[in-house]
């Protein structure tokens, strides 16, 4: 058996081909598509894709094999845990809804130190809530479709920051870009995003190939009203966004150009 970060997996097993397959590999620490579990499968009988975290350790796993017709199959198996998605009521969510996912064991840690807010947030009632959104598939998989943090509500009208973000980078000459609430109490239902631009590129027109992008594939709505360049974007050790810390960091420089 195989185990480690997707990271990890991803530096060992880059064009590697084994003699014989191993019977198993467990993966975790970030999204596994289907497209590289269908690559690991290439040397592996079976992937195992654990939902993790510090909290709450191993909470839930995807088994991913190959069936005798060719087609990548993923089924859900719980683990020593209770998973639940819940809807904004607190309710169930059924196969195919989208919900919150909490997490509950008897080992669970029972908050963070020198951090109220973020153990109200996350601590409730005995459930850990991880921050990620989801749903259950048909076969019992589940499904991590974004952080809570990444549905951005725009005059009623929740939008996945992922998704666009996702769609800046797809744009030839953006190494990576992050989107954002504008933090202005007079435009809070405008997007922003910084961009990170390759060196050498017309930023300007690679500025207005992305605006284009956004506006083809996901409507005029989800396209960011300004892009922003920066050095780098501010993300979490795990690469997790922060999209606050990109208010924050707007907010200053603002303030910074009004006194100048």
């Amino acid at each position: 058996m195989v185990y480690g970060s997707l990271t990890q997996v991803n530096a060992l097993m880059a064009g590697v081909s084994l003699s014989k397959k191993f019977p198993l590999i467990h993966v975790s620490g970030a999204k596994l598509t289907d497209e590289l579990a269908v690559d690991l499968l290439e040397n592996f009988e079976k992937v195992i894709d654990l939902y993790a975290s510090t909290e709450t350790n191993r909470s839930y796993k995807n088994i991913k094999y190959i069936a005798e017709d060719g087609t990548l199959i993923t089924k859900g198996q719980a683990l020593d845990s209770i998973v639940e998605i819940i809807d904004s009521a607190g309710n169930p969510c059924l196969p195919g809804q989208n919900g919150v996912i909490r997490v509950k064991n008897p080992y669970l840690v029972r908050g963070y130190l020198n951090n109220p807010e973020a153990q109200a947030a996350s601590f409730k009632d005995g459930w850990f809530y991880s921050g990620d959104f989801g749903m259950w598939g048909i076969n019992g998989e589940l499904e991590v479709k974004g952080r809570v943090g990444d549905v951005i509500n725009l005059g009623g009208v929740k939008v996945n920051a992922a998704e666009i973000d996702k769609t800046l980078k797809s744009v030839d000459g953006i190494a990576d870009a992050m989107c954002f609430k504008n933090p202005d109490e007079n435009d809070t239902d405008q997007l922003l995003a910084f961009v990170v631009f390759e060196d050498g590129v017309d930023n300007i027109e690679r500025a207005k190939s992305a605006n284009e992008a956004c506006v083809e594939a996901l409507g005029a709505l989800r396209t960011p009203r300004r892009l922003v360049e920066v050095n780098v974007v501010p993300r979490a050790h795990d690469g997790g966004a922060q999209r606050w810390l990109c208010q924050n960091l707007y907010r200053e420089n603002r303030a910074k150009i009004s006194s100048a």
